[in-house]
Parts: C-alpha cells; sequence; structure tokens
C-alpha cells in the first residue's frame, strides 16, 4: 500500500467518484472472501497458542486490516488496525516504527473515505513517532511528509501544502532517493501553476527532467513524461 506516494495521490484524485463496492470486488475476487475465512481462522489460532500480545497476532490483524482495506470494507479495515495498534501499542509503547505503520495505514483508508480532516491526524501522528525514532532525514518520513502535502492539496490549502511538500523533496533528494524526489517536485510544480507563479513552475519541469534523466538515461517513460510536464508548464 505505501508505494510511490506522490504517484497514488495523483492516481486517487483521479479516481472514479463512485468506487466499486465491496460486494462487486467480493465477485470478482472470491479468492479474497476464502482468503479473509483462513486468515481470522489463523488469528484466532495464533492468539490461543501465543496469547494475545504475540507478535504474529498483530501482524495477522494488519494484514487482516489491509485485505478489508483493498476490498473497500473501510470500517471493518479500521477495526482490525484499532486492534493491532492497541496490542502494538501495549507490547511496544508509544514511540516505535510498528505503530507508526499501522497509524499510517490507518491514514490511507481515512483518505480512501475521503475523510481528510481525519487523515491528517493519524499521518500526523505517525510522523511524530517516526522523527522521534528515525530523525528527520529518512525515506519513511520523507513519505509522510509527502502524502500529507498531497491531502492538503486536494483540501486546497495550497500553501500548507507546499510547506510538506518541500520537506519531503528535500528529504528525499538528501538521502538519494532522486526519483521519489522528482515524483514530489511534480506535486510542487502543479502547485506552482495552480497559483500562477508560472517562472517557478518551469523551474520545477527543468529540475524533474534532469533529475529523470540523471537516473533513467534519456529514452524511458518517466523522462518523456517530463518533457511533456515542460513542454505544457
Amino acid at each position: 500500500q505505501l508505494g510511490n506516494i506522490s504517484k497514488f495521490a495523483a492516481q486517487y484524485e483521479e479516481q472514479n467518484s463512485e468506487p466499486e463496492s465491496f460486494l462487486s470486488k467480493r465477485r470478482r475476487f472470491p479468492q479474497y472472501g476464502a482468503a479473509i475465512n483462513f486468515y481470522e481462522g489463523a488469528l484466532s489460532m495464533r492468539k490461543e497458542l501465543h496469547g494475545e500480545l504475540h507478535k504474529s497476532v498483530a501482524d495477522i490483524l494488519r494484514e487482516i486490516g489491509d485485505l478489508m482495506d483493498y476490498l473497500g470494507e473501510f470500517e471493518n479495515a479500521m477495526n482490525k488496525f484499532e486492534e493491532c495498534l492497541n496490542l502494538r501499542k501495549r507490547r511496544l509503547g508509544e514511540k516505535h516504527e510498528d505503530v507508526a505503520s499501522i497509524l499510517y495505514a490507518m491514514g490511507f483508508t481515512l483518505l480512501s473515505k475521503e475523510e481528510y480532516e481525519q487523515s491528517m491526524s493519524f499521518f500526523e501522528e505517525a510522523l511524530t513517532i517516526r522523527i522521534d525514532v528515525f530523525g528527520v532525514k529518512h525515506s519513511l518520513v520523507g513519505d509522510t511528509y509527502d502524502i500529507m502535502g498531497c491531502i492538503e492539496k486536494k483540501r486546497e490549502k495550497l500553501d500548507k501544502a507546499l510547506v510538506f511538500l518541500t520537506k519531503a523533496f528535500q528529504i528525499r533528494e538528501q538521502i538519494g532517493e532522486i526519483l521519489k524526489a522528482s515524483d514530489t517536485l511534480e506535486i510542487i510544480g502543479e502547485i506552482h501553476q495552480e497559483q500562477c507563479n508560472l517562472k517557478e513552475a518551469v523551474e520545477c519541469c527543468k529540475d524533474i527532467l534532469w533529475m529523470r534523466r540523471k537516473v533513467l538515461g534519456n529514452t524511458h517513460g518517466k523522462v518523456a513524461d517530463a518533457l511533456i510536464l515542460l513542454g505544457t508548464a
């Protein structure tokens, strides 16, 4: 689910406002219904074998939540995530990446429901933990700033979006995640265009092209995309 966060956000903005129903997905992918039953059986067995607080119990709750989220059964996904979160906090304490990762997953589920304000609160909590655990210059911190910026862009809070996205870009550039940095810069360029800051938008497009050529060479789809961006800036 994590993947490339900027691209996820771009795809999310373009998705149909009438998402495919859970029952429709169940019909198209009946194996997932069986998978949930197997997961639930494994969960009961692990609780019996290892006790409620064992790592494997929390892990399988996370996996069930991810599957529920994929199928569009968001309320059930949040319930599983909440159970996983409580177990991880009891076992690991408040400041641990396993806690941050489940908060991050919960933020995505709420994002899928278009509950942006609630989604932001989960991402903010995950961000605080990740900075405490890893420091600022870490890939997961950059990912979290990136999605927060994309949400603020979706909410049309463009100045706040720029703050988060700029931090994401700087982190990604500093730790050598050049392609991810170029994806973040693409969103920054879009905001500059929306704000009619055309000079800044063009500079973003030039930098995106340079970065992608540096990593991918001259003949790659993402380089072609950068050329199109520059041509339309």
